[in-house]
């Protein structure tokens, strides 16, 4: 008995602006080595590969696949990238999905047209986190010092009102390297924004849209930074990316 064949669709990477049929090589999601090419409407086109209609799991390898395609595209043209594991049924739909989205697709191009996406974390070096709390709040060292001579159910209170106090004096510094550091940068950039801090010793979690040609004037700035602080804060700094933080658009299909 022979098992039925998986229908074939169309994984979706992203959309550009061309009048051209390109190809990009044997780089498709799925580890079966598709062609991705581009299905084209006008002057866009959806960058595209066959695949079996199936949910991709978001595992390292296919997410890799997914970005990898992107980023070589990205190197031709500007991309307005689609998330992770969007399947289309048809050429069809993909070309009524242009149609009808024309107008919308043209507005996200403009508006990434020339830049990339540069991240920005940065978290405090453990011990530098305890001290510059500390100095913002004096009374914290003695709140835990005091802590520590209780028993734990006494205490049950007291370290919820410390942990108060940590995440207040935190916020304060945030706000102090919020303005030496992500307000001018963000000057530089054509758009920028903050994402949510995801640890306690996480300062800040921006992305920034920059201009092409101002991206080296934007590394110089950053390494600034990392000299500035580095003994006291980790700097992590990545892209360029794909404007995923900067693009408002939800594809149904």
């Amino acid at each position: 008995m022979q098992l039925a064949k998986k229908k074939e669709g169309k994984y979706l990477y992203g959309i550009i602006e061309t009048r051209d049929k390109r190809s990009f090589g044997n780089i498709g999601i799925g580890g079966r080595e598709d062609i991705v090419y581009t299905i084209n409407y006008r002057d866009l086109a959806v960058v595209a590969s066959n695949t079996p209609v199936i949910i991709y799991d978001p595992v390292k390898e296919n997410a890799f696949a997914h970005q990898r395609v992107i980023s070589d595209v990205m190197e031709e043209f500007d991309i307005v990238p689609m998330s992770f594991g969007i399947i289309s049924e048809s050429t069809e739909e993909i070309i009524n999905l242009m149609k009808k989205n024309y107008v919308k697709f043209k507005r996200e191009i403009a508006k990434i047209r020339g830049k990339v996406e540069l991240g920005l974390k940065i978290y405090w070096k453990k011990d530098s986190f305890v001290k510059e709390i500390q100095e913002v709040n004096s009374s914290i060292s003695d709140v835990k010092e005091k802590l520590t001579r209780e028993n734990p159910d006494a205490a049950y209170y007291g370290r919820i009102d410390l942990g108060k106090m940590v995440e207040a004096a935190a916020g304060e510094k945030r706000n102090y390297y919020h303005g030496q550091i992500f307000e001018p940068l963000e000057k530089m950039a054509v758009s920028a924004r903050k994402n949510d801090i995801v640890t306690p010793r996480m300062v800040l979690n921006a992305s920034f849209l920059v201009a092409k040609e101002k991206e080296p004037e934007f590394d110089l700035a950053v390494e600034e930074i990392y000299q500035q602080y580095q003994d006291n804060l980790d700097i992590k700094y990545t892209g360029p990316w794909p404007p995923y933080n900067f693009i408002n658009l939800k594809i149904n299909l």
